[in-house]
């Protein structure tokens, strides 16, 4: 029956197959992710051809690639099926999904893994491109999630872009979750990076000076969700290491 949805079946933009792809769950999960956590695999190229967004984030902030990544699970057919992203996304999901994996075997923790993540995240960090951030932003989130120290975490919330462009997919995407994570991440970040004052409003005024008015997000609840979250990553600074 999927391949019904082929547009070289003869469908119309008309017949608003994207817009009913679109729908989720209770839980924000489209029927791409679904498939992904039923591996259901057979699907996946049917439903991504039929305009399935593979970056879409529900509200455990895994897309449909990233839950595939972090399962170790056909991570190469979600990448083969996405014509969104270019070879750097394909790339750092890759190198990403090596790191995972050696997680999960027992190999995470000593400097030698603490130094192969300080490259990965370098060079996610280096490569991060504003422009293209709602494609990207979900490996991003689960680079965040897994990141072995607060150091390098720090240095990927660093990086040019990464904050905006994380504001504002919690906007756009109405992820108050995502919001309050990041909130987290940089209140964190910021009383973990120094014992001066004088560095932590510094810092603090990096990551949280974003103009959320230019993320285009009409939701209010979503907007409100940013703001507060604004509030709490900047007590959160404001707090004793």
């Amino acid at each position: 029956a999927l391949e019904a949805l082929r547009p070289s079946r003869g469908w119309l933009a008309s017949a608003g197959l994207p817009q009913a792809f679109a729908a989720t769950d209770s839980q924000r999960r489209s029927a791409l992710r679904l498939a992904v956590d039923g591996r259901q695999w057979a699907c996946i190229r049917p439903l991504t051809e039929a305009r399935c967004d593979p970056h879409a984030m529900a509200d455990d902030l895994r897309s449909p690639i990233t839950a595939a990544l972090e399962g170790g699970e056909q991570l190469d057919i979600l990448l083969a099926a996405d014509g969104q992203s270019g070879s750097d996304f394909k790339r750092f999901a890759q190198a990403l999904c090596q790191l995972l994996a050696d997680a999960r075997a027992g190999l995470a923790g000593g400097p030698d893994v603490v130094k192969r993540w300080e490259v990965f995240v370098a060079d996610l960090a280096q490569n991060f491109r504003l422009q293209s951030a709602g494609s990207s932003c979900d490996i991003v989130v689960l680079a965040l999630e897994h990141c072995p120290t607060g150091k390098v975490r720090r240095k990927l919330l660093c990086a040019n872009g990464v904050c905006v462009a994380l504001w504002r997919v919690s906007l756009s995407q109405n992820l108050p979750g995502l919001a309050k994570k990041l909130a987290v991440w940089i209140g964190l970040s910021v009383n973990s990076a120094t014992s001066c004052c004088q560095e932590r409003t510094s810092l603090r005024r990096q990551f949280l000076d974003t103009p959320l008015h230019e993320a285009g997000a009409a939701d209010a609840a979503a907007g409100a969700a940013a703001g507060d979250a604004a509030m709490l990553a900047a007590s959160l600074g404001r707090g004793s290491t």
